[in-house]
C-alpha cells in the first residue's frame, strides 16, 4: 500500500494500481448502465467490483491480522494533540501524531494507526507551515451539526432514547453486525434489537437475523407504541436503520425544494435569489441531507431523528451500556445460545438507574469535550494558508 508518512507523493504498489484500475472501469461502466449488482448483495458486489474470489475474500474476512479502530478516548487523545501541534505551526506527518500519542492509547504500530487515521477521513494537506494532517472538514462540520442539535434538544427537556443492536452468540463478545463485518448464523446467534434512555432498557428484541424489514417492523409494532411525545431518537446509519429515500439536493429540483434545504439546514438564503444563486449556496456547503424511509415513520409520529456522526457511533449511551457488560462481573457461562440471551437480558435489566444517568452523564461531557477541542482546532487552523487543490 502506500507509503504510511502521508507524503502528497504517494507510491502505489502494482497490485494496488490493478485493482483500482478495474474498480475504476468498473464504476464508470456503471455511470452508464447503472448497478451491476444489487446494492444488498454486498458480498457479490465486492467480488465483482475487485474479479477476486470467494476464496480470497474469505481468507481476507478471516486474517488475524490486528487491526486498530480509535475509541471515544483514543480520538479524544489524537484531537488533543493534533490542537497543540496546530498551535506551533511546524509540519507534521502521521508518524509525528504516532510518536506522541503511543504510550497514551494502545496504538498496535505505526501501520495500523495511520491506516485507521486514513479511514477516519484524515489526510496530509500542503500549508505554508508545510505539510499537516487534517480531518476531511465535512466530518468536522457534521460532527458540529449534531452536537448543537443535540444540546438543544436536551435543553428543551426533550425525552432521549437510542436505538442500537448487537449480536448475541457464544463468542460474548457482543459486536455490531454491521460495523465489525459479523454474519448471523440463523438458528445459531440472535440479533438483540433493543432502545435505551437514562430510564434504562426501554425495548428489547431478539431475533434470529438481522435484516431492515425486521428491524422496521420492531419500530412500527412496538417501539413507536411506548414512547412519550414529540420525543428525539438517536441512532447510527447502520444498513438497518433503513434505506436513503431522498438524495442530496441537486440542480434538478424546484427551487422551493432549495429554498426548504438551505432553511432546514440554517443557511441564510432569500425567496428572491434565483435557482443558480440558491443552488450555488447548496454546492458550497458540506451538508450531508440525507433523508432514511425510518426517519420519516418516526416522523409522522412527531418524534425527531438524529444521526450519529461519521466515525462516532460510540457516541452513544448504547455504546456504555455494551462496555460496562462486559467488563462488569456478570456471569454469562454457557454453552447455549437460548440461555445466553436470557442471561444478558437479565445483566442489563438489572442495571440501577444511577448507572444509567451516570451513562448520561459521560455522553454530555464527552460531547462538551468534543465540541471544545473541535472549535480550538478550527481556530488554531486559521493561521495557515491551505493550498487549495489539496480541498478540491
Amino acid at each position: 500500500m502506500a507509503k504510511v508518512d502521508g507524503d502528497e507523493n504517494e507510491k502505489i504498489d502494482c497490485d494496488d494500481q490493478d485493482i483500482l484500475r478495474k474498480i475504476f472501469e468498473k464504476c464508470k461502466y456503471e455511470s452508464v448502465h447503472g448497478l451491476q449488482r444489487p446494492l444488498e448483495l454486498y458480498r457479490e458486489r465486492v467480488l465483482y467490483y475487485t474479479d477476486t474470489t470467494e476464496h480470497v475474500l474469505n481468507a481476507v474476512l478471516n486474517s488475524k491480522n490486528v487491526s486498530y479502530r480509535p475509541d471515544l478516548f483514543d480520538r479524544a487523545v489524537i484531537n488533543d494533540s493534533l490542537k497543540t501541534m496546530y498551535s506551533q505551526q511546524e509540519p507534521f506527518s502521521f508518524y509525528d501524531i504516532y510518536e506522541k500519542i503511543k504510550e497514551k492509547v494502545k496504538v498496535p504500530n505505526l501501520n495500523n494507526f495511520c491506516r485507521a487515521m486514513k479511514q477516519l477521513g484524515y489526510k496530509s494537506i500542503n500549508t505554508n507551515y508545510g505539510h499537516i494532517i487534517v480531518e476531511d472538514p465535512k466530518l468536522t462540520y457534521e460532527r458540529f451539526r449534531y452536537i448543537k442539535k443535540i444540546t438543544k434538544l436536551r435543553a428543551a427537556s426533550k425525552a432521549i432514547y437510542y436505538i442500537d443492536e448487537r449480536i448475541i452468540d457464544l463468542n460474548k463478545t457482543f459486536k455490531k453486525p454491521w460495523l465489525d463485518h459479523e454474519d448471523v448464523t440463523e438458528n445459531e446467534d440472535y440479533v438483540f434489537f433493543h432502545i435505551v434512555s437514562k430510564n434504562g432498557l426501554e425495548k428489547g428484541l431478539f431475533c434470529n437475523q438481522a435484516n431492515a424489514e425486521d428491524f422496521s417492523k420492531w419500530i412500527s409494532d412496538i417501539v413507536l407504541s411506548f414512547m412519550k411525545a414529540s420525543s428525539v431518537i438517536i441512532m447510527d446509519s447502520s444498513p438497518l436503520h433503513g434505506k436513503t429515500v431522498i438524495e442530496p439536493i441537486s440542480r434538478h429540483h424546484t427551487k422551493a425544494d432549495m429554498l426548504s434545504w438551505l432553511q432546514r439546514n440554517n443557511i441564510p438564503c432569500s425567496p428572491s435569489m434565483r435557482k443558480a444563486e440558491l443552488y450555488d449556496l447548496i454546492a458550497r456547503c458540506p451538508v450531508k441531507d440525507r433523508q432514511y424511509q425510518l426517519d420519516l415513520i418516526f416522523q409522522a409520529h412527531g418524534h425527531e431523528v438524529l444521526r450519529l456522526p461519521e466515525n462516532y457511533h460510540d457516541l452513544s449511551m448504547t455504546e456504555l451500556l455494551w462496555e460496562h457488560i462486559l467488563s462488569s462481573s456478570f456471569s454469562f457461562e454457557t454453552t447455549n445460545v437460548f440461555n445466553l440471551k436470557t442471561k444478558v437480558y437479565n445483566a442489563i435489566t438489572s442495571i440501577r438507574q444511577e448507572k444509567w444517568l451516570q451513562f448520561e452523564t459521560i455522553i454530555k461531557d464527552t460531547e462538551n469535550n468534543i465540541f471544545i477541542v473541535d472549535e480550538a482546532i478550527e481556530q488554531a487552523l486559521d493561521a495557515y494558508e491551505i493550498n487549495q487543490k489539496d480541498v478540491m
